[in-house]
């Protein structure tokens, strides 16, 4: 006895699927590119002004702001050109992103030196976004704000994840920055580490240290698994 089942239409539907799926993942990644390349233009807009004027706060404030467009548009740029599904690995990003605050700060002469020390994590897009615009004011504050009068100094970048959290930490050997004070870089931060249901915990010895925490989605605590046994594997 013989027994035959017609599995055409089921196997028509999952090409189906594939297809739309692998036309979606391309349209998004079309859509990274063109907002990656409209954030270019702003900046370019804005390097325009910047060398029209010849005040220097303002000048420095169009530099800040520049900086932050250009980490926001690497973003876009990461999120484009990755084929992950499961997000994006941060090591590559915020590499570049401390390169261009070095380079931002240096540009208007600011003497301090920034290291950075980030371990291969997968982090979602969205998450990545948000954890750009934290890392970008919190850098800028320490640049900003803990080596006044042209002191010399070390900023410290780092970022790191374990099986249920990520850490960002942002130090300085600073005079130590007043996180008490309201400002809006502070409430930025304070706004988008709680929608991500995270913590940011501050200490003040020998200058000033801010570490954000927040937890893995699960998709990045899979993902992240996954590196870390291909990484042993290697090893």
């Amino acid at each position: 006895l013989g027994i035959i089942h017609d599995n055409t239409m089921a196997h028509l539907y999952q090409k189906s699927l594939e297809a739309n799926l692998e036309a979606k993942e391309l349209q998004l990644r079309e859509t990274h590119h063109r907002v990656k390349d409209n954030l270019q233009v702003i900046a370019s807009l804005l390097h325009l002004r910047e060398m029209e004027t010849t005040d220097s706060r303002t000048k420095s404030t169009l530099a800040e702001l520049i900086a932050q467009i250009k980490a926001m548009s690497m973003v876009h740029d990461t999120l484009s050109q990755t084929e992950r599904t499961q997000g994006v690995d941060v090591r590559d990003y915020f590499g570049r992103f401390c390169a261009l605050m070095e380079q931002t700060y240096g540009y208007i002469g600011c003497p301090v030196s920034l290291f950075t020390d980030v371990e291969g994590c997968m982090m979602d897009g969205e998450q990545l976004s948000s954890m750009a615009i934290i890392a970008n004011e919190l850098v800028s504050n320490a640049y900003k704000h803990a080596f006044p009068n042209g002191r010399k100094g070390e900023i410290h970048f780092e970022f790191f994840c374990d099986d249920d959290y990520y850490y960002m930490a942002v130090s300085d050997n600073g005079i130590g920055i007043n996180t008490k004070k309201t400002g809006l870089g502070h409430e930025i931060v304070a706004a988008l580490t709680a929608r991500m249901d995270g913590q940011v915990k501050v200490s003040q010895e020998g200058g000033t240290r801010i570490e954000v925490r927040i937890p893995l989605l699960q998709d990045q605590q899979v993902a992240n698994t996954e590196s870390l046994s291909k990484t042993e594997i290697r090893k």
